[in-house]
């Protein structure tokens, strides 16, 4: 019995070895799809920032106090010259001022000639020593009085003609009335604009640059100007100023650009273009612009997935960025030209996982 159960214990055991040996390893799983790119430097210089046209003198012009407006003179689109006529308020209340002002100086005059003649006749009683001193004193103080009431009625008279003089909008330099803001029957208030006025004698073009660009470009950097809608028509633009704090919403910090040789008829108040910084040869951008979806993490974890063109496999890397715009990153520091880098589908990506290479750029 005894031998019998050795040499059943004997088969199992073998039986086992054999399943063992002839067992095949997994399987390796299928090369995933990647979307890639190769690396270049020219793809830096395609740097842009979009931005439009803007007038470098414009103005709200409003009334410096209350009233009903009664005409206005201009439209949206019309040329107008320096001290032409815009608008107007209803001056008769300003009118009223002005006569209620004028008859109050009158008075005051008035008065001051009967104080100069009571003042000369108590200092003739003075001297012939009919009357005391005091009254000549009182005399005196009344004339001063009396020329002190004079000047109050002027300074009235010239405040209430300048009011009336303010009823009447004027421009302040040649320009085009780019929007209005007041019509005829209403009611404005002090301050409240009426008319936009546009010198499009001096355009420039306004962009917001993000904050790397802002540190790398200075005031007087070159840039070259395209319009959207027509990229043959071309200007040369300096940048002018750039704000010194960066806006909470978009972290961009917005640029002026004082334009050089425009050409006429192209470029006008409100068109939107493109700008191209033209940095000196040597000291351009460095680095590769990347999209924002090749780039996973942020800050000192940022990295990339880089292909070995020989095994078809991936491997991180770590990189340095900087950020272009809400689509694109510029690498800093990590890569080299030539290299391939996944750009769709990184975060589903694992060391030594064999890809099928698909060239491109995520949609």
């Amino acid at each position: 019995m005894k031998r019998i159960l050795a040499a059943l214990c004997a088969l199992v055991l073998l039986a086992a070895c054999g399943e063992g040996e002839g067992k095949a390893p997994p399987p390796e799983p299928p090369p995933r799809p990647a979307l890639t790119l190769v690396v270049r430097p020219g793809e830096a210089a395609q740097e842009k920032f979009p931005g439009s046209i803007q007038a470098r003198s414009q103005a709200d012009l409003a009334f410096p106090l209350i009233g009903r407006m009664i005409e206005r003179r201009v439209e949206v689109g019309d040329s107008v010259r320096r001290g032409q006529r815009l608008a107007a308020l209803d001056p008769l209340p300003y009118r009223l001022a002005v006569e209620g002002a004028r008859s109050s100086l009158e008075g005051a005059r008035a008065h001051l000639d009967q104080a100069r003649g009571v003042e000369s006749r108590a200092a003739a009683l003075v001297r012939g020593q009919v009357a005391a001193q005091a009254s000549l004193d009182a005399a005196r103080l009344g004339r001063e009085a009396a020329e002190s009431s004079v000047s109050q009625a002027e300074a009235t008279l010239a405040k209430a003609q300048e009011q009336l003089d303010q009823s009447v909008l004027f421009a302040q330099f040649d320009g085009v009335v780019t929007a209005v803001q007041a019509d005829p029957g209403q009611t404005v208030q002090a301050g409240q604009p009426v008319v936009t006025l546009s010198d499009l004698s001096r355009l420039e073009a306004v962009v917001d640059l993000p904050e790397e660009a802002a540190r790398r470009l200075a005031v007087g950097a070159a840039f070259e100007i395209r319009l959207r809608a027509d990229p043959s028509a071309t200007a040369q633009a300096r940048i002018r100023e750039i704000a010194p704090l960066a806006e909470a919403a978009s972290r961009t910090r917005r640029a002026r650009l004082a334009l050089e040789n425009a050409p006429k008829g192209a470029f006008w108040s409100g068109v939107l273009i493109d700008a191209f910084p033209k940095e000196a040869a040597g000291a351009g951008p460095q680095g590769f612009v990347l999209p924002v979806s090749a780039v996973q993490g942020e800050g000192s974890g940022a990295r990339v997935w880089v292909v070995d063109p020989a095994e078809s496999t991936v491997s991180p890397r770590t990189v340095r960025v900087a950020p272009l715009d809400d689509k694109r990153l510029r690498v800093l520091e990590g890569l080299t030209a030539g290299e391939r880098v996944v750009v769709s589908g990184v975060h589903s990506l694992e060391p030594g996982r064999k890809v099928r290479v698909e060239e491109g750029a995520p949609r």
